[in-house]
């Protein structure tokens, strides 16, 4: 059972750095603040767990729907 319960945390620390290296990619592409909240609001919208999505959702709903819309694209056209 220690074996297991320790597989499963070198799996999960495995996880972890990978998710570390992917916020570094998007990091180091340059996005705004309002494009941080707005992949954290997608990446939400892909679990499965729909209790833990809704709470994310709501956390930076404020962020996302704000009339803070400078450099991004509405309908092919970048306001």
């Amino acid at each position: 059972m220690d074996d297991l319960k320790s597989d499963m945390s070198e799996k999960d620390a495995a996880e972890s750095f990978v998710a570390r290296q992917i916020v570094h990619e998007i990091m180091n592409y340059g996005v705004t603040q309002f494009q941080v909240a707005k992949v954290i609001e997608l990446l939400a919208f892909e679990l499965e767990n729909r209790e833990l999505m809704v709470k994310i959702v709501d956390a930076v709903k404020e962020k996302t729907t704000a009339n803070d819309t400078n450099g991004i694209i509405l309908d092919g056209q970048e306001v």
